[in-house]
């Protein structure tokens, strides 16, 4: 479905190094060398800075919006409580060099302030409110952390959700560090290590709102299983459900670039391609499956980088050329 109700506006930024970008309810967090700045919707989109001493390279934030988690290039971590009646912030740092001996390479943050992070060394490290660490190894890279619930069980924040290097997903129980799912979403024949087409790589994963189903996003197809028809192991997991993002003559688009991005808790998805000079959007809701999808209008833009989505859909941004392209897709 086409939806031209929407309205754009772009902010103009003395940085040109931002490392990563997440909307969190009407905050977009942003970090980059010199910290963090967050634009709040509530004061038009004026940025707070706060100041760190190293570059922020991955941030997270809780759900309840009480902590932000942010990596830095030497493996310590810093933990921000904005839940403080303190006028200035004041960082805790962790210091993961305990724990990993090589770069960060993602991060999750749960509403009560408990850190997990992996690195290129295939560590997990899960930090606890005393600040020690205990850890896991993967044996493999950690591209992406989450922390997911159980609606069903009335429990939030009690499992961490993964993405490894090879396209393997997995779930782990925090009570019991026991991992309740290992999914291989392709055959053998497209392994990591083989010959195999780029666009089957995983680039992003969630759970639906419900917590009942595990997304995955490719650059042009989303991957879905339903969870309670899983029964965990550790070999090829066939698709409960593969439905492409765009039709086979977009997706044959000659110099065509895909992305795709789950927002932070994962209620909804964008996917975009980019054409030299125009970015085409679509905006879907993962409690809809694809059902009532949004093609929003092309924008005029050079390649955007980090685009980012709010969990309601209702505003996402790019990156491009030192300025933040504000999409809003509703009309209020």
């Amino acid at each position: 479905m086409t939806n031209n109700n929407i309205k754009s506006f772009n902010i103009k930024t003395n940085i040109s190094n931002f490392h990563c970008m997440e909307w969190i309810s009407d905050d977009l967090i942003c970090g980059h060398d010199n910290g963090v700045t967050v634009y709040r919707k509530q004061t038009d989109f004026q940025p707070t800075f706060i100041p760190l001493s190293q570059p922020a390279i991955h941030i997270a934030a809780s759900r309840n919006q009480r902590y932000l988690a942010v990596s830095h290039p030497d493996c310590t971590i810093s933990l921000i409580d904005f839940d403080t009646s303190s006028d200035q912030i004041e960082p805790v740092i962790l210091e993961s060099r305990s724990a990993h001996h090589s770069h960060i390479q993602s991060l999750a943050v749960s509403k009560h302030g408990i850190v997990a992070s992996t690195s290129s060394d295939g560590i997990l490290a899960i930090w606890t409110k005393d600040q020690t660490p205990r850890t896991i190894s993967l044996n493999r890279t950690g591209n992406f952390l989450k922390f997911v619930g159980s609606p069903t069980l009335g429990k939030s924040d009690d499992r961490l959700l993964m993405l490894l290097n090879e396209n393997a997903i997995r779930i782990i129980d925090l009570e019991q560090l026991q991992f309740i799912f290992n999914v291989y979403p392709f055959p053998p024949k497209q392994s990591y290590y083989g010959h195999k087409d780029p666009q089957i790589d995983i680039i992003d994963i969630s759970l639906d709102p419900s917590g009942t189903k595990l997304l995955a996003l490719t650059k042009t197809n989303l991957l879905i299983w339903t969870l309670a028809e899983l029964t965990g192991g550790c070999a090829y997991t066939e698709p409960h459900l593969i439905a492409d993002l765009w039709d086979k003559e977009t997706v044959n688009t000659k110099n065509a670039v895909f992305q795709a991005r789950f927002s932070a808790f994962g209620d909804c998805f964008i996917a975009l391609f980019h054409t030299g000079t125009l970015t085409h959007i679509q905006l879907a809701h993962t409690s809809d499956v694809l059902q009532n999808a949004r093609i929003l209008p092309p924008i005029k833009t050079l390649y955007p980088h980090m685009p980012t989505v709010k969990d309601d859909g209702s505003m996402l941004t790019l990156f491009c050329n030192n300025e933040l392209i504000m999409v809003s897709t509703t009309s209020g």
